[in-house]
């Protein structure tokens, strides 16, 4: 896990940077945020990340590299998220559980979902740092054959 930390703590800079840029965007060109933002968001994040880690090692990362990114990515775009949803609980003073709730959805129903956000978050990153790593692999190789 030490190698990557580096990584991580590159992807959650990403991560943060992507979540202001799209924040700015929709609120000045005044739309709603598209549901698939969240995915998008992660591969955007994860793509730079995954450049520079090809480009520094030279190589893809293994199965257990790629899992123990997946997992620290994923634990640190739901930390990040807990913030902002802590930051705008502390701006607003609206709960949106208790909003839920008024709602009618059942507590249950909201764990669910945040389980499976979760388990698609890591399902994401951990196969699109993959696919990534292979693409800028390839790039790099196709330019060192262009040197000679």
């Amino acid at each position: 896990m030490e190698k990557m930390k580096r990584y991580v703590v590159q992807f959650a800079g990403v991560y943060i940077l992507c979540n202001i840029l799209v924040a700015a965007i929709t609120y000045f060109l005044n739309f709603e945020v598209p549901s698939s933002m969240g995915i998008i968001t992660l591969i955007a994040s994860t793509a730079p990340v995954m450049q520079s880690f090809v480009k520094r090692e030279q190589r893809v990362p293994t199965k257990s590299e790629r899992l123990n990114f997946a997992t620290f990515a994923t634990l640190a775009s739901l930390v990040l998220s807990a913030a902002v949803f802590l930051a705008l609980f502390a701006v607003y003073q609206v709960n949106p559980l208790d909003l839920m709730s008024v709602l009618g959805i059942p507590l249950y129903a909201v764990a669910a979902l945040l389980a499976l956000a979760i388990a698609l978050s890591w399902i994401v990153i951990y196969f699109f740092s993959g696919f990534m790593a292979k693409q800028t692999l390839k790039q790099l190789e196709k330019a060192n054959l262009k040197k000679l």
